[in-house]
């Protein structure tokens, strides 16, 4: 406890020290404004994974601060002493969306349904990129098909009123994986208890997508408890739902988007202009529960052959 408490001082002196060098600063240093929408530590994580290549570059200063900390004042001196900014969370996002800031500017760990939301209207200002926090359709479907094994291959899904833009991209990548999806939507916030029962029933395996208004935490519970009476694998979107009882999962950890959103600072610097990105995540990982995959009799390779299989299937699909 008490390392941990030595080491967020030195964070916050450093970042103290940054701050105040870089609007002092009249050099040739590039600046970089790391926006984060709390203080929770998956944002510090994403923090991390930027500056692993930024502090052993030279010519490069960056300044992290909070949505908290933000006022208009303090948006005008971004805007004045920023050439990038990397904006993580929805939080950040809202809060620089209606400002017209002309520095370039990637956002990253936010959802496409949200993007998508707050930026309505904005869609095509150049200057704006985003690194999807959602993992695209056929990775996900990669990942079930690879799990399924002899002669499975129906995968259930249920969409919701804010997730039900996403079944165009699950079909079309289904039928290319030779998967047939059995697939509901649902367009209100009615209870979906018996319609998750009933995929689950008539599928291989389930597909969980990220969506409040059909999944929430009581309704997550009950469809891992319904899986688990009618012996069928559930995909799931984060490490926390494997380790409650889906049997795998794949998605992008904060660390890797930041180091992904070092990569989009390098391609501008390299560039020399602003380059706009507007892509799920490439860095992603596979988790699978060791004891579901067993309860099952499923015999499944390692995470790690797993990731570098999905991988393979994606360039070869490109």
């Amino acid at each position: 406890m008490i390392q941990l408490l030595h080491k967020n001082i030195r964070f916050v002196i450093t970042i103290f020290v940054l701050f105040f060098s870089l609007w002092s600063y009249a050099g040739t240093s590039i600046r970089i404004t790391i926006l984060l929408s709390g203080e929770s530590r998956l944002y510090y994580d994403a923090v991390d994974g930027v500056t692993e290549k930024l502090d052993g570059a030279s010519g490069m200063e960056y300044v992290v601060t909070t949505v908290r900390d933000l006022s208009d004042n303090s948006i005008d001196e971004i805007k004045t002493n920023s050439d990038y900014i990397v904006v993580v969370g929805t939080k950040a996002l809202q809060a620089v969306a209606t400002k017209k800031i002309p520095i370039p500017t990637l956002n990253i760990l936010v959802s496409k349904r949200s993007y998508q939301t707050i930026r309505r209207g904005r869609e095509n200002a150049p200057n704006i990129s985003v690194i999807y926090l959602d993992q695209p359709a056929e990775r996900t479907l990669l990942l079930a098909k690879l799990i399924l094994q002899g002669g499975a291959n129906k995968i259930g899904m249920l969409f919701g009123p804010t997730s039900a833009s996403e079944k165009k991209d699950y079909v079309s990548n289904a039928k290319k994986l030779s998967l047939r999806l059995i697939e509901r939507v649902e367009k209100t916030d009615k209870s979906s208890l018996d319609t998750i029962e009933e995929l689950i029933k008539k599928s291989d395996a389930y597909i969980a997508l990220y969506d409040r208004k059909v999944l929430n935490r009581k309704i997550a519970k009950w469809l891992l408890y319904m899986a688990n009476v009618y012996r069928k694998p559930v995909i799931a979107y984060s490490k926390s739902y494997v380790e409650a009882g889906a049997l795998a999962a794949v998605y992008t950890k904060p660390i890797d988007a930041g180091r992904s959103a070092a990569a989009w600072l390098v391609e501008n610097i390299k560039a020399g202009q602003p380059v706009k990105w507007e892509r799920y995540p490439q860095r992603f990982t596979v988790d699978i529960n060791r004891r579901i995959a067993t309860k099952l009799n499923l015999l499944i390779d390692d995470s790690d052959v797993v990731s570098a299989r999905i991988k393979a299937a994606e360039v070869n699909n490109d």
